[in-house]
């Protein structure tokens, strides 16, 4: 008579949990940060060169400063670097973790820099089930970026406009904790607005307030008023800064980095609000950092020390000065595609683990007991 091998299996799932809690505790990381139901592709790294032309016309008596900044330097996510091609007279600068070349130019010139980089992607250990709320944040960064920022005395950050409205957005989306409040906003965003290609330091742009009013901004703008509209809930947001590569090329852009406190710590990472405007809201943007970005400056929360960063040229001079800033060649390699969860699609803890023990259990039974479909 046949019967159903019970005790087996029992015996079976027990000493498999026993194996992960003695010999694998690594494993527990994956039970911690459950995958998604949807994925994406990215190179494991992706390397190369563009080269730099910034064009000054101006006359022989012009005393022009042209600032240059550094790639970040001693992150994970990026090996860059620059070299000036040609002979320049030059200051370099140290400050609020910023390195930058001050370039003196009294007359025509074409300054050409040379980027070389190697960029490799990240994904953050956040989830909407492992998130707690605006509390658990630190004082210290509420100070440091919990507060209206202005560039070139205009307030472009502006969170007190935006306490009822940033409110009301995350009550419709019933969220409950910092990843989902933080995620009703960027969708709300991402849905609700254009995208405009626009964007360079040699423009002023609009502030968060004028961007909400006119429904549209390019991506320093759309930064600003998710910048806004985040302090407004007392959750530190700021922006960075570098270069993008995409199908034009490689462009200036910026985008924000926030936090995320979860159970097992705080989390920093990006949001960029350019990459799905206009398309289905798969949360691509929100929490992976691919490797086709180059930050230069992060945001310190200093209104003083993010227009310095923005000023890419100041000076005086007789008559007028023209400027014009663009990638003129470049050379990229991509490695291998690996797959990247997104965290917004991330599978509830519970179900992860009961399905994961469950399926390991039964191929564990099955190499032990070698049953005949469970039955003998």
């Amino acid at each position: 008579m046949k019967k159903f091998d019970l005790i087996g299996l029992i015996y079976v799932i027990l000493s498999f949990i026993v194996l992960i809690i003695l010999f694998l505790p690594n494993i527990s990381y994956y039970f911690e940060n459950p995958p998604s139901y949807f994925a994406i592709t990215y190179p494991s790294y992706v390397n190369g060169y563009f080269i730099r032309q910034i064009t000054v016309l101006t006359i022989s008596k012009s005393h022009i400063e042209l600032n240059v900044t550094l790639p970040l330097q001693n992150v994970s996510y990026q090996k860059a670097n620059i070299s000036f091609i040609g002979n320049y007279s030059y200051k370099i600068n140290h400050a609020y973790n910023r390195t930058w070349y001050t370039i003196y130019i009294t007359e025509s010139s074409n300054i050409l820099i040379n980027y070389s980089f190697n960029i490799t992607p990240e994904q953050y250990p956040v989830s909407p089930y492992d998130s707690l709320g605006v509390n658990a944040i630190p004082q210290y960064l509420k100070n440091e970026y919990d507060h209206p920022e202005y560039l070139g005395g205009k307030e472009v950050i502006d969170p007190s406009y935006f306490v009822n409205i940033s409110r009301e957005i995350v009550e419709q989306a019933h969220a409950n904790n910092v990843f989902e409040m933080e995620y009703a906003l960027y969708s709300y965003i991402v849905k609700n607005f254009k995208y405009y290609l626009t964007y360079s330091t040699l423009e002023n742009p609009m502030s968060a307030v004028e961007t909400w009013q006119n429904k549209a901004g390019d991506c320093a703008e759309l930064s600003f008023l998710y910048a806004s509209m985040s302090r407004a809930l007392g959750i530190p947001a700021w922006l960075e800064f570098g270069w993008l590569y995409g199908s034009n090329g490689w462009g200036q852009h910026a985008w924000i980095e926030t936090v995320i406190p979860t159970t097992h710590g705080l989390v920093k990472g990006i949001i960029d609000l350019t990459i799905e405007i206009h398309s289905s809201d798969f949360g691509i943007g929100f929490f992976v950092r691919d490797p086709y970005r180059i930050t230069e400056w992060v945001d310190d929360g200093n209104s003083s020390h993010f227009t310095n960063y923005y000023t890419l040229a100041y000076g005086r001079s007789a008559g007028n000065v023209e400027i014009t800033d663009q990638v003129v060649n470049s050379s990229t390699t991509q490695g291998p595609y690996i797959i990247m969860m997104v965290p917004s699609w991330s599978i509830p803890q519970l179900y992860f683990d009961i399905g994961s023990i469950g399926v390991f259990s039964i191929i564990f039974y099955a190499i032990i007991r070698k049953p005949k479909f469970l039955l003998y």
